[in-house]
């Protein structure tokens, strides 16, 4: 068996993830094989492996495998972790937690939380959770991206979504679209912060980075398919052209650089030339301001632990942090 780079990436069927796994999937020779494991909920994932390898897997060559992997449902969280306790021999020596919707109305999950907060963030948490023995290995390095908006930072500002009013959130009659979408992103922040004071105090995973990137404005994705056709249609042809916007081939190869270990995000050192090329754990990374700091909620001890708490008694997150 080839010693392959096993890369776990959620939410790569589809947009900046297609993307960034098409650039992987590209990287020159010589280098390490991958092997690609993709959570999806949708059988084009074995579609898209057979479409997008350069050449026909070998015992050699790279491989693509897709699990079914329903986010909106705990239950399909764990089935997917224990799949891959058995598939995977080795480490897993990235997680890419790129998954994420954008629901149109109120949904609540048969886990009874509103959808998107349970997709973009609480399954996530539950599979970070779920796979952390498989995220060390000695005299191996693993890494764990989350994959952010900036958006969190305003959903800062409106306290909206707090651990005292997970169970109830969002207020009836309240539900925002964008909203929900944004506080989805703010508290996966908190998790990405609680998954790096962990890294750093489990033994077993000193060697794992855990970073979050913020990947920019990329209007035409999968994010928007439950939008009408006005909205898709103006995703599609018109929100390209503002100055700010990313294509998904520049946001997925920014993330893609994350796990090959190329040069990263280039259009961050014209901005600041003394940026790293690589950052440490526990940065959050913008494609285009390179490393800048989060929402001032996400340093604050008593609201991360507050939400450790809310994880712990959901059987969300089983780890105790020193």
């Amino acid at each position: 068996m080839p010693d392959r780079n096993v890369v776990v990436f959620l939410g790569g069927t589809s947009g900046i993830g297609r993307e960034a796994i098409k650039v992987l999937l590209a990287a020159p020779q010589p280098r390490r094989p991958w092997h690609v494991i993709l959570g999806s909920r949708t059988p084009k994932g074995d579609y898209f492996g057979k479409q997008y390898l350069d050449r026909p897997s070998s015992a050699e060559g790279d491989l693509v495998d897709c699990f079914h992997l329903d986010l909106s449902r705990f239950q399909s969280v764990r089935t997917f972790a224990a799949q891959l306790e058995k598939y995977v021999i080795g480490p897993i020596e990235t997680l890419v937690l790129c998954a994420g919707i954008i629901c149109m109305k109120k949904r609540t999950t048969e886990d009874g939380y509103e959808e998107t907060m349970q997709v973009n963030a609480l399954a996530e948490a539950l599979l970070l959770d779920l796979l952390w023995p498989k995220l060390s290995a000695p005299g191996r390095k693993s890494r764990i991206l989350f994959v952010s908006s900036a958006l969190h930072l305003r959903a800062a500002k409106k306290r909206r979504l707090t651990p005292s009013n997970i169970d109830t959130y969002p207020k009836p009659n309240r539900y925002k679209t964008m909203s929900a979408y944004a506080d989805s992103k703010l508290l996966l922040m908190h998790i990405f912060y609680l998954a790096e004071i962990r890294s750093q105090s489990d033994p077993n995973t000193r060697g794992c980075e855990v970073i979050a990137l913020s990947p920019g404005f990329v209007p035409f994705t999968g994010l928007v398919r439950e939008s009408g056709c006005l909205a898709n249609w103006a995703s599609k042809w018109i929100l390209p052209w503002l100055p700010f916007a990313k294509t998904p081939q520049q946001s997925g190869s920014f993330i893609a650089q994350f796990i090959t270990d190329a040069p990263l995000y280039p259009e961050a050192a014209v901005h600041d030339e003394r940026a790293p090329l690589l950052p440490k754990s526990g940065t959050y990374v913008s494609i285009s301001k390179g490393e800048i700091p989060a929402a001032e909620e996400c340093y604050d001890e008593h609201v991360r632990n507050a939400w450790l708490e809310v994880l712990r008694d959901r059987g969300l997150w089983h780890a105790r942090i020193a």
